[in-house]
């Protein structure tokens, strides 16, 4: 059996288009490997810095994230919030969502005054909780607690409103616990006062209702209500309800507060908290599983903590030593998260295991009821401790995982990176909203809600930063100060604070990636290396084999032993051939247990095997990151050949005119089908005549929404069921079907007996919430005293098949006595399951069925919960269109088709694989026959042991082939796949698209939808009408998926657009980005899920399971919240959750997504340009091919298959274009141009441009070069370009330029002017070089002005001098060098000894001095002028800079050398093009000096120089080539080439001396470094 890394996914398709193949031969030329080296030079610094940073101490990664994940299940293990949350949703309906008897309109949340309260506790509370033995059957109230607090009066120091009122409160603040006791009263032991008891231990008046029934309670209220109600001493009530509901294992606290504000209103909340005393009682599954858990976690906990005080020992030492405290910033996370944790098992060691056995119901003392909801208050703060710790874990999971899987730290990198950025944000922001939260609550508070304290102030800005605003109460409370509020508001934060914090996330993750991205793609590299690497040694541990050489033995003694050899070679031959045999022997003798201890060995070895040194790391990463770039330009080059490929191209325009066929056939298969318009008009018909219908109970109207027990459900169907069976047709369209109208399914439970000694004394019995079974035993109402027979299960005559109690509404009955029937025999109390009721209505307009049903189940939390489903059925769908079937039939064979597509693919990656099988299959029959060659032919046996050993070694046989073909099944099916991500949606689509077929065949097939007739009585054909439904359902749901992935897979058709391929090129540049980021992302969603499902779920339905709490999560990044549920469920720590999960993901999170995107957006859109080959023509045929449009260029395609073209586009390659030119040589003579090792002859029949010969020359040079030479390399910029380009001045205008009118002119003006008469100048110079070689007189000096531009410039002033020199328009390098050289440095300044000076005079004085002279002279000229120097380089302005300092005016030459400083390079350019040896000599002791007399200096100028030189020789070059083209085409100018020939010869011999000067200069480089160091101590002392 193969390992699936053996073979790469290119092995695995045989078959190879002729594109393909031409695709294999691309490989990178010199110059595109030398692009890929340069790029890992660039990063090599990241390299470096990467390998410095302090790494996570990732001993034990993987034990820190089982760890954490083992944690995480035991609390929720520990905590059932969905348990809590079903019970908090029962019990609040029947305590808030229940109106009062003699105010029908009022709720729990309507309490206004004290009348209002005691009218809701009698005939509301009591009457729930002590009317009936248990709360709606499963819920035991185990006890109530009534906590009173009232206020302490003192006579009104107002006199003159002493007559309204004689007393005032003089504590208002009436929150329950704070405040001071009136009076101590005790009235028949019925209430009593508590000094620390009571609710939250504030104190108080405390009444206890424990074991009594509903008269003994009122009664009991009566007594104390004169008291505990008085409205002038009332100040707050709570009343605490423990309910136990044994189904669930939990026990429930329930409170509510009742206060009166300050100003006099009421306010009434409540709240909840769940405890499992019960689990902990028995050792069941539930607790052996926490047990089991808790021991796991507490030995990976003890390891964990080993590890970390290891670290702070680390630390400690390291504070002692150096006094520096080395922990790192993921150390803190993991310290708190640890403390958290040993914090949570305390509390829950504390909380849980110390109370065990401690309290049993029922309760007699009121000590026990204090300890009960003590126990649920303690073990709400054991929940909130867990639930932050289960947070902070999360992010403790990410920073160890990042050093396995480094881009998992693109959220840490990016803030830390960030930080004092981020800092000085929140500093800023936190000042302004504070400002702002003040202004809101001056303005707003007095009226609104949302601003009426400052906390209140600060979350409501949040939300106004999130988008979510109600700007209508703010101008109704303040309507003067709102708009200005408002705008100010919102322009501020909302659109420049906010982005500008998202400018800096966004920057600093760009900067990171640009930085870290190919070195992040490396170590991913590596990583998966390794990770293959892991899962090879695991796949031989299986199979028991080990890595070896036995079939390369094999082979190679197979190949000895079957040639021919010489006698002198035999004796050699004979030696292989035995160490061979040897081999091969002690190979397949090895024994299974060496082979396990082997491999064992191999995984236990694990990172110690893979110890790098620094450096072979970093060569490791090199390797990797060039493999990478090479990667890339091949993809590049491949795209753009397959761009270019008319077969290619043509077969996805086929391909996708086809695929577009199938979408319509598919959506018009689906829409013929389901005919959702009409299924709808008929959803809302059933909606309002079954859902929208108020029902009278209790004088109360309510809809089914607000049905939560079996009361009401009475009430229901007598007063909207029962109507609606009596409409003989509904909305005058919609008719029943036969006698039976509708159908009613009762399905019951049974109990179990209740063994756990918590709750055994109340509740004898229980229903297991998990077990789905019903009961199938008949019963007898217990008021009509009617026999209920029970229908089996897998017939049409009960709900979904299942079995049940059936009734039936027929035609003509009094539907309302079955009603009656239902409420007498209770068929809904704790024994009924679920009652569900079914009908059908026919519509003629439509010609559709109605198919619905309504559905009552009682859960086990004492809710009972409703539900209402209506769905539509066609039958006959073919009897009145035809179309509709031949579009089905469409459907079919485009199914079949794509199915053949892909299993021809398939088929060809089986066969590779196949292939590969066969090979190996044979060279193990090779080593077996040698095996058996060497070891001799065994005895065979006889009789029944050879049956039996045939028998063995065939069926051994057998089941190998049979597994390896397994095997090499799922290799070919996982090979195919990675052929291409669409195959995997291929795939789907094609199995989703045969599921539809088998659900048409099913519906089109079946006798029920063929040939339906009205049955004459029974209701059966109900239950026919819920099967064909099903199947609907199910044919809907799959034909959703496939039209989604229909038209996902259109995607890969984009390839022919690069504007359509974009979304897909992203992906495809950005997957390794997008896949650890969704990675993280998912990680700390989860975390915050897991935080919100602990922390709310007992509260917030949305966050009740951990997957809806995830939802919840994700909807809260939409926008979609509730913050007022979010702070009831926990008003600190839920307010600190929203806060910093919008703050995480909304403002950090998902704009590094996008910056992710829009950064690889960046980079498809520069790639788009890539070229193959350096052709101006080819490129120009490229863009008019993109500029076509879509539809364009399909019909370009077409044209170009149709006229049986290889290429859309003419883009000929180097060598194609070489040989056409070979070709096109002929043999006429012609005078040769010989230039070292190329030559240039003339051509005949061929396009006479210079372009032509350039290509010529370009191939010659790098072919007799061997690569070193190349010609696009020859002209590289030196950084000048940022300069305008001046036209020079007509020559009749440069005639009559006087010193007046030069004085006059503007420096554009001037400048103009001096390139005219530099040009004539030039052309003079020219004359008197050609005169000099006829007379063999000294040689004119190029680099120099004219006489009348020395006396213009002299008479120039200093501003426009400098304009000239350094401005915007300036003067060009060949024409700086002839200023400078007509310029001299003041006599001060270089020699003041001198009597005489100019020009001559100070290149005499120069080349008469020593280096060190040199040296000390260049020192003292620059020393003053350096801090102008960097003032100059710095500087927006720098001739305005220059002018500001009169010293440096007063020295030309020093002036024009300072003022150089605004371009990095312009000195080094001056040096560089400089002829004369003493100037040059010169500038470059000024460089030295300048630069600190660090002589590595003179390497950048070297090179520079020799750039210059290529550059020159370049130009020369293209002027050889455009005159060679001239040649050809004129048949003259053979002089002219000659003197170019010469050029480039002279320039050859200069670049031949430059190269042996440099040499020399850097032998001497070392001594006069040390002769450097020696001056300047000497200029220092």
């Amino acid at each position: 059996m193969e390992d699936p890394v053996e073979t790469s996914p290119e092995k695995l398709n045989p078959k190879r288009t002729s594109l393909s193949s031409k695709l294999e031969k691309v490989e990178l030329n010199d110059a595109q490997k030398a692009k890929v080296t340069e790029k890992l030079q660039d990063i090599e610094r990241n390299l470096e810095k990467s390998l410095e940073e302090t790494p996570v101490n990732v001993k034990g990664v993987y034990l820190s994230v089982v760890v954490s994940f083992v944690f995480i299940v035991l609390c929720m293990f520990i905590n059932k919030v969905e348990r809590v949350s079903w019970l908090t949703t029962a019990v609040k309906n029947y305590y808030e969502q229940t109106q009062w008897n003699v105010e029908p309109n009022k709720y729990f949340a309507d309490i206004e005054n004290e009348k209002d309260l005691d009218d809701y506790l009698r005939h509301n509370f009591f009457q729930q909780s002590f009317n009936d033995e248990f709360m709606n059957y499963f819920n035991y109230i185990v006890g109530v607690r009534f906590t009173l607090k009232l206020n302490e009066l003192q006579q009104n120091p107002f006199e003159e409103y002493q007559e309204a009122s004689g007393t005032v409160r003089k504590d208002p603040n009436i929150e329950p616990g704070k405040e001071n006791k009136q009076e101590f009263t005790q009235d028949l032991n019925i209430w009593t006062y508590e000094e620390k008891g009571g609710f939250k231990n504030g104190g108080g008046y405390t009444a206890y209702f424990m074991n009594m029934d509903l008269q003994d309670s009122l009664y009991k209220w009566r007594v104390m209500r004169p008291f505990w109600l008085d409205p002038s001493k009332f100040s707050s009530m709570a009343v605490e309800v423990i309910i136990h509901n044994h189904n669930q294992y939990t026990t429930l606290y329930y409170y509510q507060i009742f206060e009166r504000t300050s100003a006099g209103n009421f306010k009434a909340t409540s709240g909840t908290s769940g405890i499992f005393p019960e689990i902990f009682e028995v050792w069941e599954e539930d607790f052996t599983t926490i047990a089991t858990l808790f021991v796991i976690y507490a030995v990976g906990l003890v390891l964990q903590v080993y590890k970390l005080l290891q670290n702070l020992l680390r630390s400690c030492k390291t504070l002692w030593t150096k006094l520096k405290l080395d922990i790192v910033w993921h150390e803190y996370i993991e310290i708190i998260s640890v403390v958290l944790v040993v914090a949570s098992i305390s509390l829950f060691l504390d909380i849980v295991v110390t109370r065990i056995g401690k309290v049993k119901l029922p309760l007699t003392q009121r000590e026990d009821l204090d300890e009960l909801i003590d126990y649920a208050m303690e073990f709400r703060a054991f929940v909130r401790v867990t639930a932050t710790a289960v947070l902070l874990m999360a992010f403790k999971v990410i920073v160890v995982l990042k050093n396995k899987f480094p881009s998992f730290g693109v959220l840490f990198d990016t803030i830390g990176g960030a930080k004092r950025d981020i800092i000085n944000f929140s500093f800023i922001t936190l000042l302004l909203m504070t400002g702002f939260a003040l202004a809101g609550y001056l303005a707003f508070g007095k009226d609104l809600e949302a601003f009426s304290t400052l906390g209140s102030s600060f979350l409501t800005l949040f939300d106004m930063i999130l988008g979510v605003v109600e700007y209508d109460d703010m101008k109704e409370a303040n309507e003067v100060i709102a708009p200005f509020f408002f705008i100010v508001f919102m322009a501020l934060f909302f659109f420049i604070l906010l982005n500008t914090f998202l400018a800096i996330v966004l920057s600093t993750y760009i900067e990171l990636r640009n930085r870290d991205q190919l070195l992040l793609q490396a170590k991913a590299t590596l990583i998966k290396e390794d990770s293959q690497e892991f899962l090879r040694t695991v796949v031989n541990l299986l199979l028991c084999r080990i890595p070896n050489t036995i079939e390369s033995d094999a082979i190679k003694y197979q190949e000895l032993s079957s040639k021919d050899h010489t006698a002198a070679e035999q004796e050699a031959v004979n030696e292989e051939l035995r160490k061979l045999e040897n081999s091969i022997k002690q190979q397949s003798k090895q024994s299974i247990a060496e082979v396990t201890k082997y491999n064992i060995g191999q995984l236990s070895r694990g990172e110690s095997s893979k110890l790098l040194t620094r450096e072979q790391y970093m060569d490791k990463l090199k390797n990797c990151i060039q493999k990478i770039e090479e990667e890339k330009l091949k993809t590049k080059i491949h795209n753009q050949i397959s761009e270019n490929d008319v077969d290619y191209n043509f077969g996805l325009v086929k391909e996708m005119v086809i695929y577009l066929c199938f979408i319509l056939v598919a959506i018009t298969v689906a829409l013929m089908r389901f005919r959702i318009g009409d299924s709808f008009k008929l959803f809302e018909v059933v909606q309002q005549t079954v859902e929208e219908p108020y029902m009278t109970y209790y004088g109360s109207q309510i809809k089914l929404r607000n049905v939560n027990n079996d009361r009401r459900a009475y009430e229901y169907l007598r007063d909207v069921f029962v109507p609606l069976l009596e409409q003989e047709v509904v909305f005058s369209q919609n008719h029943y079907l036969g006698e039976v109208l509708a159908r009613a399914t009762l399905r019951r439970i049974d109990f179990q007996g209740n063994n756990n000694p918590f709750s055994k004394e109340v509740i004898n019995f229980w229903v297991d919430p998990w077990v789905s079974e019903y009961s199938s035993k008949e019963f007898v109402g217990s008021g009509s005293n009617k026999s209920y027979p029970y229908v089996p299960s897998g017939t049409t005559e009960t709900f979904q098949q299942e079995g049940g109690f059936v009734f039936t509404f027929k035609k003509g009955e009094d539907h309302t006595e079955l009603i009656n029937q239902f409420e007498e025999d209770r068929i809904l109390d704790k024994y009924g399951k679920v009652l569900a009721l079914e009908w059908v209505w026919y519509n003629p307009n439509l010609n559709l069925y109605t198919y619905n049903y309504l559905t009552f189940d009682n859960w086990s939390s004492g809710q009972l919960d409703t539900a209402f489903y209506s769905y539509t059925v066609e039958l006959d769908i073919y009897q009145n269109s035809i179309i509709r079937a031949v579009f089905e039939l469409l459907f079919v064979g485009f199914t079949f088709y794509y199915c053949f597509m892909e299993l021809r693919d398939w088929w060809g990656v089986w066969h590779a694989l196949n292939q590969e099988r066969q090979e190996k299959e044979k060279k193990r029959k090779l080593v077996k026959q040698l095996l058996k060659k060497f070891n001799g032919a065994s005895e065979e046996s006889k009789g029944c042991g050879a049956i039996v050993g045939f028998l063995g070694r065939y069926l051994k046989s057998f089941l190998k082939k049979l597994v390896l073909l397994i095997w090499q099944f799922i290799r070919s099916v996982l090979g195919y796949l990675q052929k291409d991500p669409f195959n995997i949606l291929d795939s789907i689509s094609i199995a989703l698209s045969f599921i539809m077929v088998g659900y048409i065949i099913q519906l089109t097939t079946s006798e029920f939808t063929r040939n339906f007739e009205l049955p004459a009585e029974g209701a059966a054909y109900i239950g026919e009408f819920d099967l064909a439904n099903k199947t609907l359902i199910s044919l809907r749901n799959i034909a959703a998926y496939n039209c989604l992935i229909l038209f996902l897979r259109q995607l890969q058709f984009f390839k022919f657009s690069k504007k359509l391929s974009l979304l897909t090129d992203i992906l495809e540049s950005a997957k390794l980005d997008i896949l650890f980021f969704i990675a993280m992302f998912m990680i700390v969603l989860f975390a915050y899920a897991l935080m919100g499902y602990l922390l709310l779920g007992h509260y917030d339905p949305k966050f009740l399971t951990v997957s809806e709490s995830l939802v919840a999560c994700y909807n809260m990044l939409l926008g979609e919240y509730d913050r007022e549920n979010i702070e009831l469920a926990d008003q600190v720590l839920g307010s600190l959750f929203f806060v910093t999960f919008m703050i995480l993901f909304n403002l950090i999170l998902l704009n590094m997504f996008i910056a992710i995107v829009g950064a690889h957006f960046e980079n498809i859109k520069e790639e788009e340009d890539l070229e193959v080959e350096n052709s101006k023509s080819a490129k120009k045929a490229r863009e008019q091919f993109m500029r076509k449009g879509f539809f364009g260029k399909i019909l370009h395609v077409i044209k170009c298959k149709l006229e049986k073209k290889e290429k859309l586009y003419e883009d000929q390659g180097f060598e194609e274009h070489l040989e056409l030119l070979s070709a096109s040589l002929h043999k006429e003579t012609q005078p040769k141009l010989e230039v070292e090792d190329f030559e240039v002859q003339k051509i005949k029949n061929f396009d006479y441009s210079a372009v032509s010969w350039m290509k010529i020359l370009e191939k010659t040079l790098f072919d007799n070069s061997s690569g070193d030479l190349h010609l696009p390399n020859f002209k590289r910029g030196l950084g000048q370009q940022d300069f305008q380009l001046v036209t020079p001045a007509r020559v009749e205008e440069v005639c009559f330029v006087s010193e007046e009118i030069w004085v006059s002119e503007p420096p554009l003006e001037k400048l103009r002017i001096w390139k005219q008469l530099t040009i004539g100048h030039s052309n003079h110079l020219i004359c008197e070089r050609n005169r000099a070689i006829q007379t063999g007189a000294e040689m004119p000096d190029e680099a120099s002005l004219s006489p009348k531009q020395q006396k213009l410039w002299e008479v120039t002033s200093r501003e426009h001098q400098l304009s000239m020199w350094i401005g915007r328009e300036r003067l060009d390098d060949s024409e700086r060098v002839a200023l400078w050289n007509s310029t001299t440095f003041s006599k001060e300044k270089l020699n003041p000894e001198a009597l005489q000076w100019n020009f001559q005079e100070q290149r005499s004085f120069w080349s008469s001095q020593t280096h060190e002279s040199k040296l000390k002279i260049m020192h003292q000229i620059l020393q003053d002028s350096s801090k102008v120097s960097k003032a100059i380089r710095k500087s927006k302005e720098p001739i305005k800079l220059a002018l500001s300092h009169k010293e440096l005016l007063k020295d030309t030459r020093l002036m024009l050398w300072v003022t150089l400083s605004v371009e990095d390079k312009s000195k080094l350019n001056l040096y560089i093009n400089e002829p004369d040896s003493v100037e040059a000599d010169m500038l470059s002791y000024m460089i030295l000096t300048e630069r600190k007399l660090n002589v590595f200096s003179l390497d950048e100028a070297d090179e520079l120089l020799s750039k210059l030189v290529d550059s020159k020789l370049y130009d020369k070059l293209s002027e050889l080539c455009s005159y060679q083209a001239e040649v050809s085409a004129n048949k003259g100018n053979e002089q002219r080439l000659q003197g170019v020939k010469s050029d480039i010869s002279g320039l050859e011999e200069y670049k031949s001396y430059l190269k042996e000067s440099i040499s020399s200069a850097q032998e001497h480089q070392r001594k006069l470094k040390r002769r450097v160091m020696e001056l300047e101590r000497k200029l220092d002392k």
